[in-house]
């Protein structure tokens, strides 16, 4: 059951964001026992055990393991929805949402952790093409210094939060290449929003800097030409 520190962090990670053990597994590719094993070590309760015995108040209301207040059940959200023996959390939603807020926000890490397995479902699920390593998507970020790629702002990377203009986005160079390495840069969300799905030609015309700064980083990653 010998694994890495980072495996073991990002295990407590996802069961902060409600997963089962045999989820977890499968992203983490380790077995579920090797998933209890680690949690038990770090006092903790897999999910579908403690998210069983939610507390109903009535037929339409429940009360929250976390904030105690009493809320509608459409306030809980569903474990293994639409799958055998669906349940619900016993915490409501705004209770999970800060948990995960102070989970991920411990360290730029443990952030950046969070949001590459988001984009990496995100884009399984959309069938777009993920062949990033963790460890390419840090030094990614660390050498940009925190900045935007584009605009040069400083990137808002606190989790939990409404979007705002400057929240920390990734951005796909050329879209339809995917999430690959020297095809991938963080850049604030206005900035993402603004290129969007920008062809390189597009963008010589209509965003010339930003171009010639692409330009530039192809230059330096893989020599384009």
């Amino acid at each position: 059951m010998g694994i890495s520190k980072e495996k073991i962090d990002e295990i407590i990670n996802l069961h902060s964001q409600g997963l089962t053990n045999r989820k977890i597994a499968q992203q983490c590719d380790v077995h579920h026992n090797t998933i209890s094993y680690h949690l038990k070590k770090k006092g903790l309760i897999s999910n579908w055990t403690k998210n069983e015995d939610i507390t109903y108040v009535d037929l339409e209301n429940a009360r929250c393991k976390k904030c105690l207040d009493v809320k509608p059940l459409d306030e809980f959200q569903h474990g293994r929805k639409g799958q055998q023996y669906e349940y619900k959390y016993s915490y409501c939603k705004s209770c999970r949402k800060k948990q995960i807020y102070l989970n991920s926000n411990k360290s730029i890490e443990s952030q950046l952790r969070e949001r590459f397995n988001r984009l990496k479902r995100r884009s399984k699920k959309s069938q777009i093409l993920f062949d990033i390593r963790f460890q390419d998507f840090c030094d990614r970020f660390h050498e940009q210094q925190d900045l935007c790629f584009y605009s040069k702002e400083k990137l808002e990377t606190v989790l939990g939060e409404d979007l705002k203009r400057n929240s920390i986005s990734v951005d796909k160079i050329i879209p339809e290449n995917g999430y690959v390495k020297n095809n991938f840069v963080f850049c604030t969300y206005k900035a993402n929003t603004i290129k969007n799905d920008c062809t390189l030609d597009e963008m010589k015309i209509y965003l010339p800097h930003w171009y010639g700064l692409i330009i530039d980083y192809f230059k330096v990653a893989k020599g384009y030409n």
